[in-house]
């Protein structure tokens, strides 16, 4: 029982102490654990170190590389400093020279004023010497005229000399008023002057008083004249003058055959005066007179004129053609006024007198006020029913839908476009066959241009650049003569709607946008007679 007692103390001794190991296994497995985290947070710590050490170390690298940049601006500081102590030396030297030239100056300055002082007292005297010798001329002839006029000589021819006043002499040109602003657009050249004179002009009141009307004589006689033309350009430089924008005139006078005479053209302000524009004496020229020199007509009489010889040469060319295309020549056609008969008639002439012969006339009417419009197309269309072919409308649809109807009627493979007033030259399509012969792929062709007064006077001639896109998107400079691929115009749908007064710059820019640079063809000829008649764009343009 002893030994029992023993053995289960030493059971429980040693229960105890297997309880007391496990609880130190417990503490050593906690304290392992917790050098475990005690690692893993030291290398976090060491990984940070690490990463803040290579910062540091980009950051050593900027800063030696901002080092080096400043050591190198600074030594071109320094160089710089030294060029300019060496610019400053330099301009101390030259300074000290300029110094020395000025003083040198300064003295021949000195010497030249003292020059002048003696030739101005010298001046001085020759100029009393010669203002009392001319006293004294003037004395002596005043003494002769008072001996003469009172002479019986002088006073018995006294009526004579009153006769020849009265009808010999003549009375001194008026002359044009200061109060006005203004400019004589036609005629350039005065000394051509034909049976009908025509004169285009504006005129604006320098103090801004407002215009309303003109009168013109020529003589005794009175002319035609019309005030309140539209003037865009004028209105462009004087945009606070009133009335500025319809300052324009038109004058027409007859011309008497023989003798010199005094033409005055005068307009008149709100407050009803009168104020002289023009003021001239004009003289009939002969009608074969040659043109004066240095003048565009003294250059169409020399270059420009197109003689048999030169027909003949261009007809030669034609003939031998292997290709001649048909050029559709459109004219819409709006006249309301009877003396516009002559200009439609002239425009259909110089289609029908054309060298070319392979071209077909397309004439639309836009139902014309004027009667005789339709009797001049129905008196055409007799004359050549294969190649004049007319369409009238019912409505006035305005210039672009007008065009579209006579581009209808076009079977050709090129179309011309050609205004109901204007005229083309004998030559133009002769000239355009042989560009197209020369260039088979072109899509547009233009000519140079001018005006023709309604006298058939030429004037204001434009020679035009071969083809420049800059100059285009500014100004319509392809204009007259333009001739265009049909194929290419139908395929844009013609002339928009909308674009009147710029369909034609409407539709050469949507040809130009499917066609190529070498596509566009300049004739620098001149081809296009511009009309400039009353009411027409030319005469602002």
């Amino acid at each position: 029982e002893t030994d029992r007692d023993a053995v289960l103390a030493r059971e429980k001794l040693t229960g105890q102490h297997v309880k007391n190991i496990e609880d130190l296994l417990a503490a050593a497995r906690q304290h392992a654990a917790g050098l475990e985290e005690s690692r893993a947070m030291t290398q976090t710590y060491a990984d940070n170190i690490a990463k803040e050490c290579e910062q540091h170390k980009r950051r050593r690298d900027q800063a030696d590389i901002l080092l080096r940049t400043g050591r190198q601006q600074v030594t071109a500081y320094e160089n710089a400093l030294l060029g300019a102590d060496a610019e400053i030396l330099s301009l101390k030297d030259t300074l000290s020279a300029t110094e020395e030239k000025l003083t040198a100056a300064q003295a021949e300055a000195a010497t030249a004023t003292a020059q002048i002082a003696a030739l101005q007292a010298q001046h001085a005297a020759e100029t009393a010497a010669q203002q009392a010798h001319h006293l004294a001329i003037i004395r002596a002839r005043e003494e002769k005229i008072a001996t003469m006029q009172a002479s019986f000589s002088w006073k018995a021819t006294a009526p004579l000399r009153a006769l020849r006043r009265r009808f010999l002499d003549k009375p001194a040109l008026p002359a044009v008023s200061p109060a006005l602003l203004g400019n004589i657009d036609y005629p350039q050249d005065w000394s051509a002057i034909a049976p009908t004179l025509n004169v285009r002009g504006w005129s604006l009141h320098r103090d801004r008083v407002p215009l309303k009307a003109i009168r013109a004589r020529l003589g005794d006689v009175a002319g035609r004249a019309i005030f309140g033309d539209e003037r865009l350009d004028v209105l462009d430089h004087f945009r606070d003058h009133p009335g500025a924008e319809r300052c324009g005139w038109q004058v027409k006078i007859d011309v008497p055959r023989r003798g010199t005479h005094h033409l005055v053209i005068e307009v008149q302000d709100e407050k009803d005066a009168w104020h002289i524009a023009v003021s001239r004496a004009i003289q009939r020229t002969a009608d074969a007179a040659p043109p004066p020199p240095n003048t565009y007509a003294a250059w169409v009489a020399a270059y420009d004129s197109l003689t048999p010889e030169i027909a003949d040469k261009i007809r030669t060319k034609v003939a031998a053609l292997e290709k001649r295309p048909m050029i559709s020549v459109i004219i819409p056609v709006y006249q309301d006024k009877p003396e516009q008969e002559t200009w439609l008639v002239e425009a259909i002439e110089s289609v029908r007198n054309q060298i070319y012969e392979n071209w077909e006339l397309c004439i639309a009417d836009d139902a014309s006020k004027a009667p005789h419009v339709r009797k001049v197309l129905e008196r055409y269309l007799k004359k050549d029913p294969r190649r004049i072919k007319v369409v009238y409308r019912e409505t006035n649809g305005h210039i672009s839908a007008n065009s579209n109807s006579a581009l209808a009627l076009a079977h050709g493979e090129f179309i011309a476009l050609l205004d109901h007033d204007d005229v083309i030259r004998p030559h133009a399509l002769a000239c355009v066959a042989l560009e197209l012969d020369a260039h088979p792929h072109a899509d547009l062709i233009y000519s140079d241009e001018d005006k023709i007064d309604e006298n058939g006077h030429r004037y204001d001639h434009y020679f035009k650049p071969d083809w420049n896109p800059d100059l285009f998107n500014v100004q319509n400079y392809v204009s007259h003569l333009g001739v265009y691929r049909t194929l290419l115009v139908r395929e844009v749908g013609g002339f928009r709607i909308g674009y009147e007064g710029s369909q034609d710059w409407d539709l050469a820019h949507r040809v130009i946008e499917r066609s190529a640079p070498d596509r566009i063809r300049h004739i620098p000829k001149i081809l296009y007679h511009w009309r400039s008649v009353p009411g027409s764009t030319a005469t602002i343009i």
